[in-house]
């Protein structure tokens, strides 16, 4: 099978017009009609209706799209194997990051061990949005995703790694700072302080407040989390922060003057939790030493590890969270 034929179908699959997909093919209208149609010819059958005015794919194209995509998937896959396999283990692990502001200790231990022991691989882990992350998932463009908002895509493989319970931080002399834990409908009227753009805090601000039928108002949004808490601290507003978080800031900031009026209350909705899971595209292929590192951090959850091969549920082992630092 000519694989120009097949990159051509798939152009104008995606542009429902000759004129469009030619243009972007760099040919001529005639010759890419006749690649269609040789194409056709092949498989014998017809892969597009056609109009005077638009061609759009039949039943037989749509399978065949379908089919093709995964043959040039797999031939991409191929040619990133081998090249792999010619460098050995040396090459650069991609890996996007979409957290809450800062990573958990448990990934920090994992990431030294792996450098460790992979002197020969660049290792890139950017921070973004949990959308661009799904955006480069698809893309190709990152080998995985270490996320603390769950990544939702057909094409997308989800693993939960665990989760933690969400708190807020408000002022001590706010009047909700008298009651042990608090709601999200006791934060109703109140503004929501984002210090982290990229962390993906809003979208799950929305989700929240969205659960119990609130519009909840977010007053300030910026990458400076130490900002934010001083404005908490002034009774600007509260912010939201995960159990774990607070206590490695309540640790790391406890001399810290502007936050001496910040205090830490529970929220008592059983659905305000952070997951923290790993996610990878389907039916691609993970460099060894980048499949090294994903399966490093699914052990230290004692969850079962993933080859090219694996992409049904993992089964869930026994998870011992006192021998993991969170």
């Amino acid at each position: 099978m000519n694989f120009d034929h097949v990159n051509n179908f798939l152009t104008v699959a995606q542009e429902n017009n000759i004129t469009r997909a030619a243009a972007r093919l760099y040919i001529s209208q005639s010759s890419l009609s006749r690649s269609i149609t040789a194409l056709e010819g092949e498989l014998g059958c017809k892969l597009f209706d056609r109009t005077s005015k638009q061609i759009s794919l039949n039943e037989n194209g749509e399978t065949a799209r379908d089919y093709f995509l995964k043959i040039n998937g797999s031939v991409e896959n191929m040619r990133k194997e081998i090249s792999s396999l010619q460098r050995g283990q040396t090459g650069n692990v991609h890996v996007g990051m979409s957290f809450l502001p800062s990573s958990p200790l448990w990934l920090e231990e994992v990431i030294s061990s792996f450098v460790a022991t992979h002197t020969d691989v660049n290792l890139s882990m950017p921070k973004m949005h949990y959308n661009k992350l799904t955006s480069m998932l698809l893309d190709l463009e990152i080998d995985f995703g270490v996320s603390t908002y769950m990544i939702s895509s057909p094409n997308i493989r989800w693993i939960d790694l665990y989760s933690e319970n969400f708190g807020v931080l408000i002022s001590q002399d706010h009047e909700l700072a008298q009651k042990e834990s608090i709601s999200i409908q006791d934060l109703k009227d109140e503004s929501c302080l984002i210090g982290n753009t990229n962390s993906g805090l809003k979208h799950i601000a929305d989700d929240f407040f969205g659960r119990v039928g609130i519009k909840h108002k977010v007053s300030f949004e910026i990458d400076s989390p130490g900002m934010v808490g001083e404005m908490v601290g002034k009774g600007k507003g509260f912010a939201l922060i995960t159990e774990n978080r607070h206590l490695h800031l309540s640790k790391s900031t406890k001399n810290d003057p502007k936050l001496n009026n910040v205090t830490f209350r529970p929220l008592s909705n059983d659905f305000c939790k952070c997951r923290y899971g790993v996610c990878y595209r389907y039916n691609r292929y993970i460099p060894k030493a980048a499949l090294d590192l994903l399966n490093s951090i699914l052990e230290t959850f004692r969850i079962d590890s993933v080859s090219e091969q694996s992409y049904t549920t993992p089964r869930l082992k026994a998870i011992h969270p006192e021998n993991i630092s969170l």
